[in-house]
């Protein structure tokens, strides 16, 4: 199969330059590297049977893109000695970038047959071939699921005070509404199904599908499920295989809450994304549902909007920072229920070799900060009374770390925390909460 998912593409290119201990090349510097190719191709002709010297003119060209002269390079030096487990390491990442799959097989398989390669090279190696094994297939199926405990210092997320405003006069709320910390049990589950339209740039029809459940163990009103489903193709807009493509898709979304029937939803959007350069990628979004609220809910019933665009960053292969922003629409059939939100967030992503020798994988700490603005048309008469004219507005800050312990097969552990503090204009709905998790999980 000659397609991969965004994201997957280029994290199998970064790892091909890893592969030489090379960095992304920022385009003021190409000038000095073409010269130092030059500078090292004239030095071969003096010393053709140099292999420290091919190998420096093949890493040089690599790091310039010109993978022809590389694996021209890295194939003469086998013929003086085949024993050098990193040239066919090398050699099979350059084919794997250039698309030639079996190629690249049989070198990096000839890099598993060497008895004397460290586990960091053999790891490499084997995702290659498993990156490989996914883009020759016509159907793919990815996936993880994970289950832990999870604490909130808020699991009710109520207020912490307990004289709040009901029809616009002073009310105390029952106790059980208040802030109060629970334990739980978090379950999430995702699959994704690639399969290969046969298509030259890389298209492929995309279905994903996930749940995620928290169930405490007493603040029970507090419980949610929740299932999605999304599904369309990824169609390229030009004939690059890593330029800018669109998916059009159709979802469904179902929520229940305290072990009830909360909504369901149908949209429809598209999604946009480009890789402007070797580091760079912008991506962006829109949608148009609409949300059917179950047992008596009706004004709550809206349509939905969400436009987002973003950006990410790859500085090295070991860091990712993000950058989006989202704006929210519901028009609710309760005008004081219809609500505008934006958000701004912002995410760092550090990957790092553990040290450990029978990890395969990298570990990973990705840590976010997020702001969010919420207006509401019009004011709740239930809260602030018919005579006032108060519409909600809350500001909500939040933050987190999540690190991420990669075992063998697939096995990993996960451990996280975030924070959320809500300022309200009405004291009904200031809060604030600290979550933490401990999960274990698999990848298939």
């Amino acid at each position: 199969m000659k397609w991969i998912v965004r994201a997957a593409a280029l994290a199998a290119a970064f790892t091909a330059f890893d592969a030489s201990a090379q960095g992304f090349v920022p385009t003021d510097d190409r000038a000095a590297l073409r010269e130092e190719q030059k500078a090292i191709f004239a030095q071969m002709f003096e010393r053709p049977d140099d292999l420290d010297l091919m190998f420096s003119y093949a890493l040089v060209s690599i790091r310039l893109e010109d993978l022809e002269a590389a694996i021209t390079t890295l194939e003469r030096m086998l013929i003086y000695n085949k024993d050098l487990p990193r040239v066919h390491m090398e050699l099979g990442a350059a084919y794997y970038r250039l698309g030639s799959y079996t190629t690249a097989q049989y070198y990096f398989n000839n890099v598993l047959a060497f008895s004397d390669v460290p586990p960091v090279v053999v790891a490499k190696a084997n995702e290659f071939l498993r990156a490989i094994a996914q883009r020759t297939e016509t159907s793919v199926f990815v996936g993880s699921v994970s289950t832990g405990i999870a604490y909130a210092s808020n699991a009710t997320l109520g207020p912490d005070d307990q004289t709040v405003q009901s029809f616009g006069v002073p009310a105390v709320l029952a106790s059980r509404f208040l802030e109060d910390d629970d334990f739980g049990i978090r379950t999430t589950a995702s699959v994704s199904h690639f399969y290969d339209l046969g298509q030259p740039d890389s298209d492929f029809w995309r279905t994903d599908a996930s749940v995620f459940s928290l169930h405490y163990f007493d603040a029970t009103d507090s419980d949610v499920d929740s299932f999605q489903f999304r599904t369309g193709p990824q169609i390229s807009l030009d004939d690059r295989q890593f330029g800018p493509k669109l998916r059009p898709f159709a979802e469904v979304e179902y929520v229940r809450s305290a072990n009830d029937a909360l909504y369901v939803t149908g949209s429809a959007g598209a999604e946009y994304s480009d890789t402007l350069t070797e580091s760079l990628s912008i991506f962006g979004s829109a949608r148009i549902g609409y949300r059917d609220y179950f047992n008596g809910r009706d004004d709550l019933d809206s349509v939905v909007l969400r436009a987002s665009g973003g950006f990410a960053w790859i500085p090295s292969p070991d860091l990712v920072f993000r950058g989006a922003a989202f704006i929210d629409r519901d028009f609710a059939d309760a005008d004081f229920n219809s609500n505008t939100e934006g958000t701004l967030r912002a995410s760092l992503s550090y990957s790092y070799d553990s040290g450990v020798d029978w990890v395969t994988r990298r570990w990973n700490l990705t840590g976010f900060v997020q702001a969010t603005g919420r207006v509401f048309d019009a004011p709740d008469p239930t809260i602030v009374g018919r005579a006032s004219g108060r519409e909600r507005r809350d500001i909500d800050l939040r933050a987190g770390l999540r690190h991420v312990f990669h075992l063998q097969d697939g096995f990993w552990i996960a451990a996280d925390v975030d924070g959320l503090a809500r300022n309200s204009n009405i004291r009904n709905f200031d809060l604030e909460n600290v979550g933490a998790g401990l999960s274990v999980g698999f990848d298939f």
